[in-house]
């Protein structure tokens, strides 16, 4: 896999540095054979040093991202959260997961109006719950992926080929962010309920979707103030609200199962772009012996701004 070739390249790192009798020996080598052999000696050490500042940098990247909870500013928001938190696990094993790995076969669907025609791949997530954070790596065909999304802030790792993530991802209907969102937003649910300073509204009369019935559970942005499908009321945003750094998507809702107390259902609005996302996950199972339960099949569809699927557009499965 792509991760455990940075992984060696971490490990490699310190046997990779060249002492000084090393770099003298090549010196004198390249006199011997010729500018020629000296200029590829060189550029041989530089990627040598390149690869191990490489992998030093995603070695402590990975430190940052996999911690536990800050238990003296925990807060459990009201009975939903807590409910959700023990419907898939509870507190006392989410608060050990630092990181999950999950292997999956995705498949991407063509856009409306295609031949039908899907893409079929293989991806490995790395999620770290308490940092809010995912990364996504894969081989495709045109080249490799590697994706981190942390704190909001998308970027490519070191490995990553964007024209091959443009090329076999993004154009099958939904973008590379958004799909590394989706994955984090529905496995990490219950712990974006802890989140330090975040404020969640739960809606004031429960919602039918697809024959089920759910409690609408709305992450205070300014624009979820407003009247929608999900919470069909109006409220005044936060005092503190106006200030705050306009987020990526307008209104996020996390729709709580009222049979399970599973937030399997999610709805993720971007009002200005007119894109409307939908996230479920099916048959929680307890992941690795972790003592948490997360899903083993995600789909991701879009909708339209009353939150009605419309088609889908991937389909994730834990291998």
């Amino acid at each position: 896999m792509v991760r455990q070739s940075f992984e060696l390249t971490a490990e490699n790192a310190e046997s990779a540095e060249m002492k000084g009798p090393q770099k003298y020996f090549l010196c004198g080598l390249g006199e011997l054979c010729g500018k020629k052999a000296a200029g590829s000696i060189c550029l041989v050490i530089a990627v040598i040093f390149i690869a191990a500042g490489c992998g030093q940098q995603r070695k402590k990247d990975v430190e940052i991202l996999a911690r536990g909870p800050d238990f003296e500013k925990l807060v459990v928001p009201g009975d939903y959260a807590a409910a959700a938190i023990k419907a898939t696990g509870g507190l006392q094993h989410w608060a050990k997961i630092q990181k999950v790995q999950l292997d999956c076969v995705v498949t991407f669907y063509a856009a409306s109006g295609a031949d039908g025609s899907f893409y079929l791949t293989e991806h490995r997530f790395y999620i770290y719950p308490w940092s809010d954070s995912i990364e996504v790596f894969g081989k495709e065909p045109l080249g490799a992926i590697a994706w981190q999304l942390s704190g909001g802030q998308f970027r490519a790792l070191p490995g990553d080929d964007p024209s091959a993530a443009l090329r076999d991802v993004s154009v099958m209907g939904v973008s590379c962010r958004d799909y590394a969102e989706s994955v984090l937003k529905i496995a990490t649910a219950p712990v974006q309920f802890l989140q330090t300073g975040a404020v969640f509204v739960k809606g004031p009369a429960p919602i039918k979707m697809e024959g089920l019935w759910y409690d609408p559970i709305e992450f205070a942005t300014a624009d979820s103030f407003q009247q929608g499908p999900a919470l069909a009321q109006s409220r005044p945003p936060p005092a503190d609200q106006g200030a705050a750094v306009k987020p990526y998507w307008s209104r996020v809702v996390y729709c709580q199962n009222r049979d399970t107390s599973l937030v399997d259902l999610l709805w993720l609005a971007d009002i200005e772009q007119g894109k409307f996302l939908a996230v479920r996950g099916y048959d929680y199972k307890e992941i690795e012996k972790t003592g948490i339960l997360l899903p083993t099949k995600i789909e991701i569809f879009r909708t339209d701004a009353r939150a009605v699927s419309k088609e889908r557009i991937v389909k994730i499965d834990l291998k």
